[in-house]
Order: C-alpha cells, then structure tokens, then sequence
C-alpha cells in the first residue's frame, strides 16, 4: 500500500511592512514575501515572481521595490502584490503615504 501526501495549496500570502512611508522623487523596497499554505508550513517567495498593481500611476513598482514619482499629486497609495502557486492565486497589500516633494 502506498500512501501519498495531498499536495500543499496556497492559501495566503503575507507582504511585510504592511505599511511604508516614501518622499515623493524617492523608493523603498519590499522586506519579504511568505506564501502559506494548508499544510500548516511556509516559504519565503522571491520579490521577482509576484506581480504588482498600484491604484495610483505615479506610483510604480518593480520587483518589489516602489518608486513615488517626484511628480505625483496622490498622498496615499495602495501596492497589491499577487502569487500563483499550483494555479492559485492570493494577494496582499501595502499602504503607501507619500510626503514631500522631490
């Protein structure tokens, strides 16, 4: 008889900080990403294989680390970063307040 475990399943994904605080012109990167899964364990996800959204346009991400254009009007921000694993896809968010001027 042969047992076989079930395969893990992606059920969330935590962004760290949660929360950051960028002079406009200036960036910060993402600290890290963990992936959870329904085996009660956890990996470390790579900043390069997540997918990132901004509500504002002067507001870019790339590989984790976001850019506030020194242009940009909006004072707050919010990054969704995504993960698919196994054809599941979760998401969490960062909240971006923007100061200064560049």
């Amino acid at each position: 008889m042969t047992v076989s475990e079930a395969p893990k399943v992606l059920t969330s994904i935590s962004v760290l900080p949660s929360s950051m605080s960028i002079r406009k012109g200036q960036s910060q990167t993402i600290t890290s990403i963990t992936a959870y899964y329904n085996n009660a364990t956890s990996a470390n996800i790579g900043l390069s294989t997540c997918n990132y959204q901004s509500n504002v346009i002067n507001v870019t991400v790339t590989n984790g680390v976001i850019s506030v254009s020194p242009i940009c009007a909006a004072a707050t921000a919010i990054i969704t970063v995504s993960y698919t694993e196994g054809g599941v896809t979760k998401s969490d968010t960062v909240n971006v307040t923007i100061t200064g001027g560049g």
